[in-house]
Order: structure tokens, then sequence, then C-alpha cells
């Protein structure tokens, strides 16, 4: 009766204490019953541990020095929300295996001076796997070799050796004093039952129930175990590539602001080129262990400063670990690419010239909101002097006879727009002669098509196709890019240039992850038109250089874009004032049955007939640059192979050519034939 008027009088004085600090209103709290039981919800908020919200200093870790101190205090947390499951006891049982006296984390941590103090250990409030260094001297080789300790035991032999008979039965007795010594002392008691509560038991008899899991764990549970929870930390460490947020982006901008050798007054006048992820180098990523998490950024002036003429080119790298600029300089000799914003406003500005308003009227166009400018690069082909050193792009031209009306149908021929994207004004302005322009519409819009609409109506005869998968996809996704598909295992990444990257492709084989692709993507893709025309003979476009497919990647849909089970992945890219913009559904990964595997008919009387069905998975993205759509689509199958493909569509560039008249031969060009 006196311990339980202790436990109760303990229990009710945390209770004060919490309605004290915190003033709950959502729910009435439980305090002890006169049986002794603890009834009702347990009344402290509990919070799963939340990767989002984490310090990603040191991967997953927060570093805390100590000011006068050639110490500090490091923990990595990964999330291992098993309260009430069995797996609990599994996952204890291996970090005291680690955490040992005279264990791994001991000898080769405290033993080698990197720190006074290492441990793994779960924290069942928060749902978390913790990784503890106290007072280092030298944190980042602590979790370097912490990570080679984990890595040991990624093999058989690894964990056999770690997990021998006489440690675990070692590690196993630690545990069942921990559990029998919760009991000895009244805090110790209310401790237990606030234990039992967050795993929703309300006896006594549950919580022994639960406790005897103990004494079932395995070998095999441990394997479980590290491949489940601890390797997490292997996989947070080799993680560099997560996708890059919001956040990151508009901590690097702030930071460069801030700390960039020019003066604050610069940034009023730039536009930024790229923000993108700087990956790391592949040496530092493969060793293992932590790698810092930079940004790099590339921006140029659209005005001239006391150092530097306008248009001039500057990159930097931001380190969103520590927050600060690790690295930055003047480029020379380069141009930066064109930004989407850079579309509307070109045009814009177009509208208003009187070289080019004078042109539209020889041709019969009055409204100049209805001609549509695609900015194409200029290049380089060294017959243009006056263009030397600047940062151009031509305008090229097309009617639009009504708002949704498909510009490509009415080319505007002869006339290009020469634009300094620098000084944002019409350079030039080149007329070649008035080509009547072709005035029938040729729309594909469904509002053009439906036969509501008075058109030809769409392909008829097509009966639902439905894609389902009752059980759910088979492939995992893991800490927001980490995917596993049938021994395939990558992570997927994204840039506003090149948009989908692929990186450390792998494949399980017998046990082990065959590295097969470090980083995979496409870098460019040139489309050179070669037609000789004064207007068209500088189409030659390069789409991922000059302007950045990624950062015009669509907005994914159900049921068309992609059809299936289909797993999302956004993508933030920034625009030209440095504003963080998110690509909702950039990236989309699904299943496709792909028809006959392998089969085999036994010709013989009574043989068998035994078949398989192919299946492959599909990560892809779809952009849109002017008048083209790209899709780029990387395949994995269960046979072990990669292919990729990329198909075009959206509408062809277009030209006008001269019609004859009446009574005159057809008028050919010069090279090739109509």
């Amino acid at each position: 009766d006196a311990v339980f008027a202790t436990i109760k009088a303990c229990w009710n004085a945390e209770v004060a204490q919490y309605l004290a600090r915190w003033s709950p209103t959502a729910e009435t709290l439980s305090t002890t019953t006169e049986t002794g039981a603890i009834s009702g919800p347990f009344p402290f908020p509990r919070a799963p541990f939340d990767l989002a919200e984490a310090d990603h200093k040191f991967s997953r870790g927060l570093l805390v020095p100590v000011e006068g101190l050639g110490a500090s205090y490091m923990s990595l947390v990964v999330p291992c929300d098993v309260l009430g499951k069995r797996e609990y006891f599994a996952v204890a049982l291996l970090a005291e295996l680690l955490s040992r006296t005279e264990g791994p984390l001991w000898t080769r941590i405290r033993g080698r001076g990197l720190a006074y103090g290492a441990s793994v250990y779960l924290e069942a409030w928060t749902g978390a796997l913790v990784f503890d260094v106290h007072e280092s001297s030298d944190p980042a080789e602590a979790v370097t070799e912490f990570l080679a300790i984990l890595e040991s035991l990624k093999t058989e032999a690894g964990l056999a050796e770690e997990a021998s008979e006489f440690n675990v039965e070692t590690a196993r007795a630690a545990l069942a004093y921990g559990l029998v010594s919760r009991r000895s002392t009244a805090g110790a008691c209310v401790g237990s039952a606030l234990r039992g509560c967050l795993r929703g038991m309300t006896t006594e008899e549950e919580e022994r129930k639960f406790e005897r899991l103990l004494y079932t764990i395995g070998l095999d549970d441990l394997r479980v175990a590290y491949s489940t929870y601890f390797s997490q930390f292997l996989e947070d460490a080799r993680r560099p590539f997560a996708l890059l947020t919001e956040d990151e982006i508009a901590r690097a901008v702030a930071v460069l602001r801030s700390s960039a050798p020019l003066p604050p007054a610069a940034f009023d006048h730039v536009r930024f080129s790229e923000i993108s992820l700087a990956e790391p180098p592949k040496a530092a990523v493969l060793a293992g262990g932590p790698v810092d998490r930079r940004v790099r950024i590339v921006f140029f002036s659209m005005a001239a400063g006391a150092d530097h003429p306008r248009g001039a080119v500057f990159r930097a790298f931001v380190s969103v670990f520590d927050d600060a600029l690790v690295e930055f300089e003047q480029l020379h000799g380069v141009q930066p690419l064109i930004h989407a914003d850079e579309f509307r406003e070109f045009e814009a500005v177009c509208r208003t010239d009187p070289r080019l308003i004078e042109a539209m009227k020889k041709r019969g166009v009055e409204d100049m909101n209805m001609v549509c400018l695609d900015p194409w690069s200029a290049g380089w082909y060294g017959d243009e002097e006056d263009e030397t050193g600047r940062r151009l792009c031509r305008g090229l031209l097309n009617l639009r006879l009504s708002p949704d009306d498909n510009i490509y149908a009415h080319p505007i021929e002869n006339v290009a727009v020469i634009f300094d994207l620098s000084e944002m004004r019409v350079f030039d302005v080149k007329d070649h002669g008035v080509v009547p322009i072709p005035m029938e519409p040729r729309n594909f819009d469904e509002k053009f098509i439906s036969k509501e609409a008075g058109g030809p109506g769409f392909r008829e005869g097509l009966k639902p196709l439905e894609i389902i998968q009752p059980e759910g996809p088979s492939f995992e996704v893991r800490d927001g890019n980490q995917v596993e598909w049938q021994k395939w295992s990558f992570q997927v990444g994204f840039n506003a240039r090149e948009g989908l990257v692929l990186h450390r492709i792998g494949y399980l084989d017998g046990g082990e992850v065959r590295p097969i692709l470090y980083r995979a993507s496409i870098a460019e893709m040139v489309v050179p038109y070669g037609d000789p025309h004064p207007i068209h003979s500088r189409k030659n476009a390069f789409d991922f250089g000059e302007y950045a497919a990624g950062a015009f990647a669509n907005s994914l849909e159900l049921g068309c874009d992609c059809k299936g089970h289909i797993h999302y992945f956004d993508a933030v890219v920034a625009d030209s004032r440095g504003k963080p913009l998110t690509i909702r559904n950039a990236i989309c990964m699904h299943e496709e049955d792909y028809g006959l595997l392998w089969k085999h008919t036994d010709f013989r009387a009574g043989g068998r007939v035994q078949s398989r069905r192919s299946r492959r998975l599909v990560i892809s993205f779809i952009t849109t640059v002017g008048n083209y759509d790209y899709g780029f689509f990387w395949y994995f199958y269960q046979d072990g192979t990669i292919q990729h493909e990329v198909k075009l569509t959206g509408i062809v560039s277009t030209a006008a050519v001269p019609l004859p008249k009446e009574g005159e031969d057809p008028i050919s060009p010069e090279y090739g034939s109509l």
C-alpha cells in the first residue's frame, strides 16, 4: 500500500506538472485509480520522429560544439517506431550488443580516443533509434567509425561474429536486468507504468507478457533489425543525393546575399540562372563518411558594378549544413542559360518594339497581343561580329487567331527578333520579305476536336482498360527518394538542367549489392535543323544546356501521363529571382506488365507448358520546351536489363513557304521537295 501510494503521488505530480506547463485542452487526462491501474490514454504528447523536422548536420545528426572545449556532443537519429512490437527487443538487443562494455563502439571509438563515450539506444518517446557520441574530440571521425562498424554487420560472417552466443546472452542478461530494475524504486515503477501506457498496456501482467518476448529473439531477428533499422544510418550517410528542398534553396540564397563579396545593392539587379544540388565528389560518397551538403548557384548581373560589367556571371557554393558561403568566383567567357521566366518577359518586350510592329503591319497583323514569339538560343557561328559577348536569343514568330489556337499552324515567316537578354531589349529585327501567313487552323485541343464542337471527334470503339494492384505496388520508397524493386535499388534525384537523375543504381546479387551505375541522366539533347534559310539556319537547340529542360517539367496527372498504381516525386527548382518553386508530381514511377518473359512447351506426350510474365519498373518525367514535349523513361527489368527511352511528342516546328500564283509551276525549295 505504501509503495502504491508513492507511485500514485508521483504519477499525479507528473500530471500536474504537465498541466501547468502545456495546458492541454484536447482530452481529459487520466490519473491512477484506487485499484492501481492507470486508466485512459497516455496523457503526454508522443511525437514519432519526423525526418523533415531534423537538423541535417552530419546527415541526420545534431552537432553541439561546446565553447571553450575541444569536444562536442552529437546524435544521429533514424525512425524506429517499434513500441509495443516484438521488434522492439530485437532492436534493443542489437543496440546493446554494439554499446556494451568492450563492445565495438567502446573499443573502436572510446578506445581510439575519438570520444569519451558512444552508444546506440532506442528512444521510445519519439520512436527513434539514436547514436550518441559524448564529449567527442573528432565527431566526424567517430561517425565514420560507427558507419564502418555497421558496414561490417552487412555480411553474414560479420553479424555472426558480433552476435556470437556469448555476446547475445550477455546483452540479453543486461536488458533483462534493466527490465527488473525498473520496478526497484517508486520512480522506476512510475517510468515502467508510463512505458506500459505508451504501448497501450493497462495491467502489469500485459507488461510482463510483452517483456518475455526478449527471450525469443534470435539471430534471424537481429538480422531483420539490422536491415530494417540500423542500416538506415548507412543509407542516410550515403544520401547526399536527397532531393533539394524549398527551405534549402531559400537558405542558400539568403547566405549568398549576406556573404558574397558584392555590395548588397548588387543583388537588386541579378538573375539566378541555376540553383541546384552540388553533388559531392564520388570518392567522398563511396568512402561512406559524412559529406557536406552544398547548393550550387549561378547568377548574372543585369547592371554594371564597380568591379564587373553588365552581364557578368558568378558561381557560388553554399553549405546548407553550416549556412556558409564556401566558394565564390566570377566566370569569364560563358553565358548563362535561358530561364523559364525570361520566356514571358522577352515576349512582352518584343511586342512593343516599333521595328517589329512595322514588320507585322506589312503582313496585315495589327494586334500585337496575337503575335507569339519563341526565344531560340542564338548560338555562336562567327557570322555576326556585333553579337560578340552579348547574351542573345532569336525570337521566331507565330500568330494566334484565338486564345486557344495552335500558334504553330500560323508561322510568321522571314522575320526574326534578335534580343539581348542581359539588357532585356530588342537588339535587332531581321526582315527578309513578306511571305503570306498560313491562316487555316490546325488545332488539337479537345475543345476543337470533339464532335460537340463541330470537330471530327476522337477514335471510338475502345472499352475501358483498368490497371489495378489490389495489394499495392511491388516497389518500396524509403527516406523520400530511396527506391527498391526486384533486387534493384537507386536514389531519385532531380535538377533544373537535366531533370530526372538516378544515383547509385545497384542490383542485389548473392546477398551483395553490385554497383551498376553511379549516376544516370541525360546530359544533353541537341536538335540541329540544318535548314540553310537565313531565319532557320541557326535553329540548333541544346535543350538541356541552353534551356534547362528540367525546369520545364510537367506536373503529371493520373490516368493520362501515368496509369496504374503511381508513386509521384515532387521536384524543387528556383525562378530567376532565387525563389524556390515546387513542381508537383514532376516524376512518375509505376510498374508495367511487359508481356512474356519466358515460355517453354515440352513436346513429348503429356508434356507441360510453362510460362512467366515479365514486369518492369518505369520512372519518368515529361518536359515541354516550346513546341515540343519530350518524355524521358527509365526502365528496369527483372532480368537485370536497364533501358532508356525518349519519346518525342507535342507539335512540330513549322515554317511557311510562298504559294505559287495561278498558272505558275509549284515553287520548290532549293533543297528537298514539298
